[in-house]
């Protein structure tokens, strides 16, 4: 919104300078203000483009925060369940405006995922819960959940059917 606002100003200004012979300084100022509007509005559909969820490794990838998602491994999370929360859209109009929200439960006995940061906007991280906008994700339904479930528990059964071939493999290898 407030990328959008400057950048309109600012290509306001720089085709007044240029309509009406302006000073040049303005027209200058408008156009660096337009550059780094432009670059906010690069930036900001990057961001809402990126995946929420992903799985790499054994990982699931959780993108709530700038910079490398938080690797969270498989075997920790429990379930995904559907929720709702508040948007965090700017304005009164959205103060009392609700978001479907996705919950992975992790377990609590993995101290170092009970609370992580996050940018507000997009999640939060606490209590070994990450609840995740739906603000700005793909729709979230009964269906969409219980799909996230079901890839969970095969992603969790594949691992430790590894785990144990690995551990048989060892115990045939030193006999």
């Amino acid at each position: 919104m407030v990328y959008g606002g400057l950048a309109m100003l600012a290509l306001a200004t720089v085709a007044g300078a240029v309509a009406n012979s302006l000073p040049r300084w303005i027209a200058s100022l408008a156009g660096v203000v337009l550059a780094f509007a432009m670059l906010g509005v690069v930036w900001l559909v990057v961001q809402l483009s990126r995946p929420r969820l992903g799985f790499h490794d054994g990982n699931l990838l959780v993108f709530v925060r700038q910079g490398p998602p938080a690797r969270v491994p498989v075997t920790a999370v429990e379930c995904f369940l559907l929720g709702r929360g508040a948007t965090f859209l700017p304005g009164r109009q959205f103060a009392e405006v609700e978001t479907v929200t996705l919950v992975v439960r992790i377990s609590p006995k993995v101290e170092a995922l009970r609370q992580q940061s996050t940018d507000p906007r997009l999640g939060s991280w606490c209590d070994s819960h990450i609840t995740l906008r739906g603000t700005w994700c793909e729709p979230l339904t009964v269906s969409r959940v219980n799909d996230l479930n079901a890839r969970l528990a095969a992603a969790q059964k594949a691992i430790r059917a590894t785990a144990r071939d690995l551990q048989t493999n060892g115990q045939n290898a030193a006999t």
